[in-house]
């Protein structure tokens, strides 16, 4: 894929979207200019942004620039929805990383010539030893923490770092 439209899907829509959520739901502009603007217990939650992000958007990979960089790019946007709109806590931003999951990227992956070998072999062995997670059972753990609420807004969540006692 080439560079600007992986970009304009992977990033500046998510930006706009976001955008056009927080314009609807968030704290305003002027309200977060507003020093003395505080949260009453009164107000709510009233929107929680999920992030689907994952380990490349903060660790490097080799042969995996583009799709590193953008979800880098994504994190750092979402963080700083989180830290802008926590004064308020009017949205909420969830950083959920559902883990190496079988699907056909994960297939792409395993079969292509142009990734690192060692990354390569990688996802070979956990496909073989059926060590790659569900997609369902990775969508159900992320939705049940987005539906809770426990978790630190703008932070990122690890599939492997969450509880599974309550599956």
């Amino acid at each position: 894929m080439e560079m600007q439209p992986y970009w304009e899907l992977n990033v500046t829509s998510v930006m706009w979207l976001n955008k056009r959520f927080l314009d609807v739901f968030g704290a305003t502009r002027d309200e977060l200019l507003d020093l003395e603007a505080v949260r009453t217990d009164t107000e709510q939650t009233q929107l929680v942004i999920v992030n689907i992000t994952s380990l490349c958007g903060i660790e490097p990979f080799k042969t995996h620039m583009m799709y590193c960089t953008g979800k880098a790019a994504r994190e750092m946007h979402h963080r700083v929805i989180a830290t802008e709109q926590a004064a308020l806590d009017k949205a909420r931003v969830l950083q959920y990383s559902p883990g190496p999951m079988d699907t056909e990227m994960q297939q792409t992956i395993r079969e292509s010539p142009l990734v690192d070998p060692g990354l390569r072999e990688q996802f070979v062995e956990m496909k073989t030893r059926g060590t790659l997670i569900p997609p369902a059972k990775s969508s159900e753990r992320g939705v049940r923490l987005a539906i809770s609420g426990e978790f630190e807004s703008g932070a990122h969540m690890d599939y492997y770092d969450l509880d599974s006692s309550n599956e």
